[in-house]
């Protein structure tokens, strides 16, 4: 147990290209080289989509017209600022230093904490900033707090002059930092309508198509409201296949959703019965007059500023620098967090095994009855695969590395413990693993996965995902934990909090940043299995 603890620091470590990690008595060791690549992995795949850079490369001032790509604003004390998500601060820095003396004011919604953490990482807004800073949505949720931001940024695009520039800044977070139900819903019923869709499983994309019509600001209504002022929105997305009018619901970006595809959302969830008679009487109403889906967004310009696709690529090149063969696998990994770890580990284990047919993985899809495009992959995955297996196979080093990018969803039903989609998919992994090797003796694998949301922050919890590896759930089993209970009860916050002293958690803080979840899957293929072993890998029968 202490020679598991002491060696899972987080300082950083590097090993020569070439070097194969050696076989069984070397695993603890092997895992925590390992364990700190993947971190330094991730955080590379972070630091790459920090905003600033971004912002930089987006927004100039030239001979008097502020410059967006293509377009150009005149400028005449006329720019003005409101911004709503967790990446939001360190835009609304770089902008203001870009526009030194042009920003004439503005406002941002922030997550609780946001000013701390930049203190921390000795990031500040300028000491004669224009911008005033509102903290909100304490674990992610709306609430009073980001109410009064909501109201605060609503007065203050109505009193603008006409004809102003407005710039606003969207990342992930900017549904709960900008709550302003539609009259007479409030903001604990519109929570109450999203707690029961999350609940089931559904999707962010189910989700904020069901938010934007219970807001007077979201699916595309803040644009509606400004349409006095010329709109230059800057956005992160943090949401599979970077759809503009969903990124924080979409204020500023026209809406093709109808309040009748929102009744549907309910009823395929089974929930519309339970939800307030104030929400389902708005979206029983008609469309109001003068909706976002009527109007003209010529006075808009919507520009996609990062999305998990740069933090993936900045991955991969760290990796390779590790020694990793590396192949980015899919951005857009979907569906249950337990089913698409599972699914993860069978490829996995049919790379490690030699298994040009993935059988496994196939079997998995086809027993599941998951089609690979629901898991968030393409249909030439495994030809992929195939050639990574290939190009292993040729290498002196088989150190491998998957990488994932995407946003999963958790199904509580009636069991409802603490923790996150990255946290529950860390541990679905280990226990995957961990039976897997029960089936083979307890072989020696060096298998390290990390799963973390870019934001820094997993689900209603101070983590941002957790680490499993070939050995942890043998370890916690032997500490008497019941990850299989856990997991069931939807509590991987509090196993990984109490299995071995939280080393395997992975706390960060904000990040102040967000492209949804990073997960890194680092494996060894130097692992040498028996040909006895080998044959009896193929009646391997996945969860």
């Amino acid at each position: 147990s202490e020679h598991y603890r002491q060696n899972k620091g987080h300082s950083k470590m590097s090993i020569p290209k070439n070097e194969k990690f050696k076989g069984q008595s070397d695993s603890v060791m092997v895992t925590s080289i390992m364990s700190k690549h993947a971190r330094k992995i991730w955080w590379k795949g972070v630091s790459e989509v920090l905003p600033e850079k971004a912002v930089k490369e987006t927004l100039s001032v030239r001979n008097g017209f502020l410059q967006v790509q293509a377009n150009r604003y005149a400028l005449n004390d006329n720019v003005f600022l409101v911004g709503f998500g967790k990446a939001v601060a360190r835009m609304a820095i770089e902008t203001e230093n870009i526009l030194c003396g042009i920003l004439q004011k503005g406002i941002i919604s922030v997550p609780v904490g946001t000013k701390s953490r930049l203190l921390e990482t000795g990031m500040t807004f300028r000491s004669s900033t224009v911008i005033d800073i509102y903290e909100g949505a304490s674990n992610n949720l709306p609430d009073n707090d980001a109410r009064i931001a909501a109201e605060k940024i609503v007065e203050f695009i109505l009193s603008l002059p006409e004809g102003s520039i407005l710039l606003v800044l969207i990342s992930g977070g900017g549904s709960a930092l900008l709550p302003y139900p539609t009259s007479p819903l409030t903001i604990e019923e519109k929570q109450q309508v999203l707690t029961l869709l999350f609940k089931s499983g559904a999707p962010i994309q189910d989700v904020n198509c069901v938010r934007k019509h219970l807001s007077r600001l979201k699916g595309g209504k803040l644009a509606v409201l400004a349409n006095h002022v010329k709109i230059i929105s800057l956005i992160i997305s943090d949401i599979v296949h970077d759809p503009l009018y969903l990124i924080a619901s979409g204020p500023t970006f026209p809406d093709t959703s109808s309040k009748s595809d929102a009744i549907n959302i309910l009823k395929k969830y089974s929930v519309l019965e339970l939800c307030p008679e104030n929400a389902v009487q708005i979206l029983t109403a008609g469309e109001p007059s003068g909706s976002a889906v009527d109007q003209h967004f010529l006075h808009v310009q919507n520009v996609l500023l990062l999305s998990n696709k740069q933090a993936l690529a900045a991955m991969k090149q760290e990796a390779e620098t590790l020694g990793y063969l590396c192949v980015s696998l899919t951005e857009s990994m979907s569906d249950e967090a337990k089913i698409a770890g599972q699914f993860i580990v069978t490829l996995v284990f049919d790379v490690m095994t030699k298994s040009h047919d993935f059988h496994r993985a196939k079997r998995f899809v086809i027993e599941k009855n998951i089609p690979l495009a629901k898991l968030g992959y393409t249909e030439g995955l495994f030809g992929e695969l195939d050639d990574f297996l290939i190009a292993l196979e040729e290498r002196k080093s088989q150190k491998a590395c998957f990488l994932i990018g995407g946003e999963t969803t958790v199904t509580l039903e009636d069991k409802l413990g603490r923790g996150g989609r990255c946290q529950e998919m860390s541990l679905a992994m280990g226990l995957e693993l961990h039976r897997f090797r029960q089936q083979h003796r307890m072989m020696p694998m060096n298998i390290t996965i990390l799963s973390a949301g870019s934001d820094g922050i997993d689900g209603p919890t101070p983590a941002a995902g957790a680490e499993t590896n070939s050995y942890q759930i043998e370890k916690a089993i032997s500490d008497n934990l019941d990850p299989t209970r856990d997991l069931e009860n939807h509590d991987s916050y509090k196993f990984y909090k109490q299995f071995d002293g939280g080393s395997d958690h992975f706390i960060v803080g904000h990040t102040g940043t967000n492209v949804m979840d990073l997960i890194v899957v680092l494996f060894d293929l130097d692992c040498r299995f028996p040909k006895k072993d080998l044959d009896n890998l193929y009646s391997y029968q996945p969860l």
